[in-house]
């Protein structure tokens, strides 16, 4: 019951674990490889035209082994 007040009902007890799992994930993909675009690829950072709702363009992201 204490535990609850503190933290609120929906509280993920996990959190904090899947945060630093997800960082050591992710800074171990980028020690292993090499992250660029193709050759000739320009991005944009326009939102695509949609009038409902504003999402990113799609990106082409070559991985490239160290």
């Amino acid at each position: 019951m204490v535990l609850f007040c503190i933290l609120g009902r929906r509280a993920c007890l996990g959190e904090s674990l899947a945060k630093m799992e997800f960082f050591m994930f992710f800074v171990t993909f980028l020690q292993r490889y090499n992250v660029r675009f193709p050759e000739g690829y320009t991005a944009s950072a326009e939102p695509k035209q949609n009038p409902l709702v504003r999402q990113p363009q799609n990106y082409q992201i070559v991985f490239e082994p160290r």
